[in-house]
């Protein structure tokens, strides 16, 4: 049970970092990427868990 929690949290952890990440770049790094500017600032405002 212990480890599937922690599995979770991992998950869940890992999204964060992803969005906050977006959230940090610059509009070329994500054209590079194919993400509108848009697009990177709805996604970094969802909460973690979902």
């Amino acid at each position: 049970m212990l480890k599937r929690l922690w599995t979770r949290y991992c998950e869940l952890a890992a999204k964060r970092r992803g969005r906050l990440a977006l959230e940090e770049m610059s509009e070329w790094q994500l054209k590079d990427i194919g993400v509108s500017e848009k697009d990177a600032r709805q996604e970094s405002t969802v909460p973690f868990w979902r």
